[in-house]
């Protein structure tokens, strides 16, 4: 029977060679790691890279069980991970427990693949875990509490169970994509959660390559997913995700140039969603060198073109009333509206709303107590609103947003200096400041 373990001071079982490694290249060591055997001339195959230690991954080795019994062994562990979201326990427990249950169920997953190789649901279990989201902290209760603060851009990660997974993971992404049995769009899902995956532990610098080699590793599971599309209208999920380079530029460290260099190969791509994707991504990077136009009237009456606040640093902040996340960042935008207000510091707030809604964003400005003009640019009603003439969907479609909150900072001249990012979380002072000694 699998015993479940809230321990991560177990040991590994090396999966690797399940998938053909030469068995004798490896000798297991007292310290849990793995290194050469001096008598065998296999020092180049991949085994030879010390794999992983027991502290720090928390993966077990299993005896080999039934096939039934090893499938209700996992079972255990998906409920005891749907457990840990249900009930009511401390934060940081249950960012520990989960972390430690996603490796036991990695762990113990290749042990159902490598032992039952023709039984089907281990396709189930690649899946499922697939879903999950390993963080592959170097020290998984450390790792927790600096998930809970927030500060996950730079925690300590754990290299040796990073090539493990990948190792393995790469073994049975080839077999699930070279099934008969899993339909093309299954397929394409499985290669979506692993871009979805790899774009959110890159937000941690420890973990992501320099910015050369991340952005081709999100480039080919992006090609990856693309390939085997047949119907160009489901890229839409595909985009959806790569579009959060755009969502999280600084959190990416990455510069325009850096996304110009990403996009440029896409217009040629055969999908025609993919080439109008990123004909709206240039069209928006061009912002950083020509001064962003818009022009509109304020709830209040005043009229606003954004050529009259040139000589001013501008925040423009795209939002609706159901976006929770955009109403509760107003509050830092205020905070640093009233600091820099006099320094030459403008916020001009677009919401893309009708204006049926107009009461609810009055009681919204109330609350937040705004001293900035906003636009509402969604029509009268909500038949206009509908409409593909609508002016919101125009800036959409010209830039390819796909959501808000948007929010891009201008420099003096209008120009884009920065978009989302640091904007939509974390301290926004810095970026203001900066424009406003240029």
């Amino acid at each position: 029977m699998c015993m479940l373990k809230k321990s991560h001071r177990v040991f590994l079982s090396v999966f690797v060679l399940a998938f053909g490694a030469n068995k004798q290249s490896t000798s297991a060591q007292a310290d849990g790691g793995y290194h050469s055997d001096p008598h065998n001339n296999t020092s180049n195959t991949i085994l030879s890279t010390p794999l992983v230690t027991a502290a720090a991954t928390g993966l077990k080795a299993n005896k080999v069980l039934s096939a039934d019994s090893a499938w209700q062994c996992l079972s255990d562990i998906d409920s005891a991970i749907w457990n840990i979201e249900m009930n009511d326990i401390e934060p940081r427990k249950k960012i520990r427990n989960k972390e430690i249950y996603f490796r036991q169920y990695l762990n113990e997953g290749l042990s159902f693949w490598t032992n039952f190789p023709d039984d089907q649901r281990k396709y189930k279990w690649a899946k499922m875990l697939n879903s999950y989201e390993l963080n592959f902290w170097k020290d998984i209760e450390s790792g927790a509490e600096i998930s809970l603060r927030g500060e996950y851009n730079s925690t300590p990660v754990d290299f040796d169970l990073i090539y493990f997974w990948k190792v393995n993971m790469t073994k049975v992404r080839e077999s699930v994509l070279s099934s008969s049995s899993i339909p093309r769009d299954e397929k394409a899902n499985y290669l979506t959660r692993e871009l979805q995956m790899e774009l959110s532990l890159s937000k941690n610098k420890v973990y992501r390559e320099n910015t050369e080699q991340f952005l081709n590793t999100i480039g080919r599971k992006f090609e990856a997913i693309l390939s085997i599309l047949e119907n160009d209208d489901k890229c839409s999920i595909a985009l959806l995700n790569v579009d959060v380079l755009f969502l999280g530029v600084n959190n990416f460290d990455l510069s325009f140039e850096d996304l110009r260099r990403f996009v440029r190969p896409y217009l040629n791509d055969p999908h025609a969603s993919v080439r109008k994707w990123a004909q709206q991504k240039l069209a928006l990077l061009d912002l950083e060198k020509n001064p962003l136009k818009f022009e509109g009237e304020s709830i209040n009456g005043q009229h606003i073109n954004l050529e009259n606040y040139r000589g001013k640093v501008v925040l423009l902040d795209f939002w609706n009333i159901y976006c929770s996340s955009c109403i509760a960042r107003m509050p830092v935008i205020k905070s640093a509206y009233d600091k820099y207000k006099n320094s030459g510091f403008e916020v001009v707030s677009v919401n893309v709303d009708p204006l049926e809604d107009l009461n609810t964003v009055r009681k919204i400005e109330k609350r937040i107590k705004t001293e900035w003009p906003i636009v509402m640019i969604g029509g009268k009603n909500r038949n206009e609103w509908k409409s593909e003439s609508a002016e919101w969907r125009r800036i959409f479609d010209t830039y390819g947003f796909t959501f808000v909150p948007q929010m891009i900072l201008l420099d003096k001249e209008g120009k884009m200096r920065v978009f989302n990012g640091t904007l939509q979380e974390g301290d926004v002072d810095a970026e203001i400041a900066s424009l406003l000694k240029q």
